[in-house]
């Protein structure tokens, strides 16, 4: 490309609050900045010498004094940078929060473009004392401008221990699996929202819901099942057998509710769900296989 960076960092970089200079790197660190445009460079390497940093500006192949101009070209592409890249994330993060909490880090956020510069941010975001009350608009903002569905479901399962405990934002958890495309992404939210601790009955059930909106057969059985190998109550594996009727597959439904089976203590309500489920198959196999292990069950 005629126009393009590359910038190297070791350590953390802490950037000056106007974002126009590097006010402290790391022992163990380094930064470096080179930009090309038509053909040719200029360079800035940074490191840490004792309680100061060693500033080194070339254009070309020729070392040149920082001051002036490398002290002024750091400051024009700083700005750009740090909305591009994780350089300084930490500090900003930190910076932006002190100032206007979770609103002024969520207007960052929406200034970028990179993917995985966002959900760095919004991670970072999280580990700031954000009110529970805030995590709805977080997880709304960060996956409704984040477009790849790997840094939605990355930047989610990160912090689902935090989200989990709360209605709210699982609810804002179905809904941003809702606009994801990809069933993998789905489902990986999905388990990891059920594999919580803290998930309340509600939330599991507004977590089936979302399941009843995913299109693969397969995914929403691997869902489910990964449900039922966990400790719960007769109502949820009720909710389980009503959610099995959105699978098309008779071969899949039909191992679903061989499962929901295997749950001990089952409850009319739920015998009367799953006989519902049997009914819509059409296979005349699959329905004899989870008949004959319902009444193995019974006897």
């Amino acid at each position: 490309p005629f126009n393009s960076f590359n910038v190297e960092t070791r350590g953390k970089i802490e950037l000056t609050d106007d974002d126009l200079d590097v006010k402290n790197i790391s022992a163990d660190g380094f930064l470096k900045i080179e930009k090309s445009v038509f053909g040719s460079s200029r360079k800035i390497i940074i490191t840490p010498q004792g309680s100061t940093l060693k500033r080194e500006y070339y254009e070309g192949r020729t070392s040149l004094p920082f001051d002036p101009d490398g002290r002024k070209w750091l400051s024009e592409v700083l700005p750009e940078l740090v909305r591009s890249t994780t350089l300084g994330a930490e500090g900003r993060v930190a910076r932006f929060y002190k100032k206007g909490g979770t609103n002024a880090v969520l207007s960052e956020i929406r200034s970028m473009e990179s993917d995985h510069v966002m959900s760095h941010y919004a991670d970072l975001l999280m580990k700031q004392p954000v009110p529970v009350k805030e995590y709805p608009v977080i997880i709304s903002t960060v996956t409704g401008k984040v477009d790849s569905d790997h840094y939605r479901s990355q930047f989610l399962e990160n912090n689902m221990e935090k989200f989990a405990g709360n209605k709210e934002a699982i609810e804002a958890i179905c809904q941003a699996s809702a606009r994801m495309g990809s069933d993998h992404y789905k489902a990986q939210v999905i388990k990891r929202a059920l594999r919580t601790e803290n998930l309340s009955s509600e939330a599991t059930r507004s977590v089936l819901a979302a399941v009843s909106d995913m299109e693969s057969d397969h995914y929403i059985t691997e869902v489910i099942n990964a449900l039922l190998k966990q400790s719960v109550s007769d109502a949820i594996v009720s909710e389980v057998i009503t959610t099995s009727r959105s699978i098309e597959s008779d071969h899949y439904r039909s191992v679903v509710l061989r499962n929901a089976l295997s749950k001990s203590n089952l409850s009319a309500t739920s015998y009367q769900r799953l006989l519902e489920s049997v009914r819509d198959m059409e296979s005349d196999h699959y329905q004899t296989e989870v008949l004959t292990r319902l009444m193995e069950k019974q006897v």
